[in-house]
């Protein structure tokens, strides 16, 4: 259960920092910026698909967690619920 809260912390803060990234408008002055700015997108659509894998466990072991009993949840389903609303 720690790590699992751990894990759901460190990416709750991982979204929260790319976002403040994705909403930068410096759309870059000339080339070389343009092309730095889309090497930082791929790079990012990576990362993002391995989040999205990572959210698919957290959302598996939550339902585990249901199945063992509400008690566990209520640290989980507050981080989540806080994650979500992003």
């Amino acid at each position: 259960m720690h790590a699992y809260v751990r894990d759901a912390d460190d990416t709750i803060e991982w979204i929260e920092e790319k976002d403040l990234l994705l909403s930068s408008e410096d759309y870059g002055h000339d080339l070389a910026t343009v092309q730095a700015l889309i090497v930082k997108q791929e790079g990012f659509e990576v990362r993002i698909c391995k989040q999205n894998v990572l959210c698919h466990i957290f959302s598996c072991y939550i339902n585990q967690l249901l199945v063992s009993g509400p008690h566990c949840l209520s640290y989980s389903v507050s981080q989540l619920d806080r994650w979500i609303d992003r």
